[in-house]
């Protein structure tokens, strides 16, 4: 398909594209804020004619460990707009961010201006607004944002025309911005060197990002482009974060000219299958579908985040297309819903060394045997065990038998039932029987659950990682 045919089936993108070559080379005027705690850039953008601007994906700086947040990124941007007299209009978030707090309120209190995000943020607070259990008062309709973009939509800042681009995939609510003659692509792309945003949370898929990749990638070759993240390499020791469209096209690790929708997915998977979750994931989102504000404040005037004590749902493809949920429990086993025999060549690529069955066969039509997984997996090198459970009836011999399974097969094991839900059972009532069925014995024990006792943990570990260490939470909510 041509690039005229592209632009003719994408109003959007054909507005953008007229834009960017009908506006003067360095009409926007573009300041970069760079956070190194979070590898986050942040912009100020101006129209040096009427010196109206606005500031893009800011930070609020947030020390985990001690549940406290600062604002000095934030006031190096306020300082920066006092000083060269620009009037803020727009406080714009190209995404709700999974890796840094949004500082637009404090910004929007001192400078003035309105916070506004793509209309899909919608999608997002639905998904995570149940996540962690937000409650009715928790408003899943955007309304918290002072303005929604769709797709194609049009504003300025002074003189300096802008069209919103919807590129979704890396979140449901990513948006580009095309302002005057540059463009803010978010966290839809990275420097060439480093390739691609992950997009494995909730709502993102890496079909979708591809194509949002590409829709980007067909605007006018000389473009500049801003990233909001970057990431060093081994070959490249300086951040970056002003590419163009030209460069993206040439050399983009994942995306460039020539790399299949087909290739992107696999690769694009294959990695965020090895991806850690951020490291402020949870305060993050928390704040960030509240449009940069803290959960209300409770009975004592705190306001509180919460963290899931049953850890964070991460979707890894399967060979057949689909997405399925795989739950980590502990570096050593995870849990899934049913697989099937196909899945067992992708999750020994994901490492998986062993695949534990919970389920008895014939619990309903169609479901595979457990001797057709064994036979997968033993042409994959991948051990089996069948341990069939019956929903509900999980008792102390249960336990044992899954106890004596985790002790003999290497690691890590994937265990699977029919929802995932007796697996994970399982897995709990043998890590209170402890190793060998009686009590379990640590060399180390921190007592709480909370950004304090998850960092003294972490500390512990990357010092002496040979120690065995256990963190006892007895809250089923966690709040820091």
């Amino acid at each position: 398909m041509s690039a005229a045919d592209v632009l003719g089936d994408d109003p959007a993108l054909a507005a953008a594209t007229a834009q960017l070559g009908a506006v003067p080379k360095g009409a926007a005027s573009v300041r970069a804020f760079f956070d190194p705690a979070t590898s986050t850039i942040s912009y100020v953008v101006h129209d040096p004619a009427t010196m109206r601007g606005a500031v893009i994906d800011s930070v609020l700086d947030y020390e985990a460990a001690a549940g406290r947040t600062s604002t000095a990124s934030a006031e190096a941007i306020a300082e920066h707009a006092r000083a060269a007299g620009i009037t803020v209009d727009w406080l714009l978030e190209t995404h709700a961010h999974a890796d840094h707090l949004s500082a637009a309120p404090w910004l929007k209190n001192r400078l003035g201006g309105a916070i506004a995000i793509g209309e899909h943020i919608r999608d997002v607070q639905a998904v995570f607004g149940n996540i962690f259990n937000a409650g009715p008062d928790f408003r899943r309709d955007g309304s918290d944002f002072d303005r929604l973009w769709s797709d194609g939509d049009r504003f300025a800042i002074g003189e300096l025309p802008i069209t919103v681009l919807h590129v979704p995939g890396h979140t449901p609510a990513c948006v580009a911005y095309a302002i005057g003659d540059v463009v803010f692509v978010g966290d839809t792309m990275f420097m060439p060197d480093y390739g691609s945003a992950r997009a494995d949370f909730p709502g993102g898929d890496a079909q979708t990002l591809f194509r949002s990749l590409r829709r980007i990638l067909e605007l006018p070759g000389a473009t500049p482009l801003f990233l909001c993240h970057d990431y060093l390499t081994a070959e490249r020791r300086e951040h970056r974060w002003e590419t163009s469209v030209a460069e993206q096209r040439a050399a983009n690790v994942h995306a460039r000219d020539g790399i299949s929708e087909d290739e992107f997915v696999e690769r694009r998977r294959a990695r965020d299958a090895e991806l850690a979750m951020p490291v402020l994931l949870l305060p993050s989102v928390q704040v960030n579908m509240r449009a940069g504000r803290l959960p209300p404040a409770e009975d004592n005037g705190v306001a509180y985040l919460k963290y899931r004590s049953t850890g964070f749902e991460r979707r890894r493809p399967f060979t057949n297309g689909e997405i399925m949920t795989i739950r980590t429990l502990t570096p050593a086993l995870s849990v899934s819903p049913q697989i099937d025999p196909a899945d067992v060549a992708a999750l020994a690529a994901s490492g998986f060394r062993a695949i534990v069955c919970t389920r008895p066969d014939g619990e309903e039509a169609g479901q595979p045997t457990a001797a057709a997984v064994a036979a997968a997996a033993e042409a994959q090198g991948v051990r089996f065990l069948h341990i069939p459970v019956v929903s509900g009836t999980i008792d102390e011999s249960d336990a044992a038998a899954m106890a004596r399974a985790l002790a003999e097969l290497p690691g890590p094991v994937l265990a699977y039932c029919r929802s995932g839900a007796r697996s994970e059972q399982l897995a709990a009532m043998t890590a209170a029987r402890g190793e060998g069925g009686g009590i379990a014995r640590y060399d180390i024990l921190v007592i709480g659950g909370g950004s304090a006792g998850i960092a003294t943990a972490a500390s512990i570990l990357r010092r002496r990682p040979d120690v065995s260490l256990a963190i006892v939470e007895p809250s089923e909510d966690r709040y820091y």
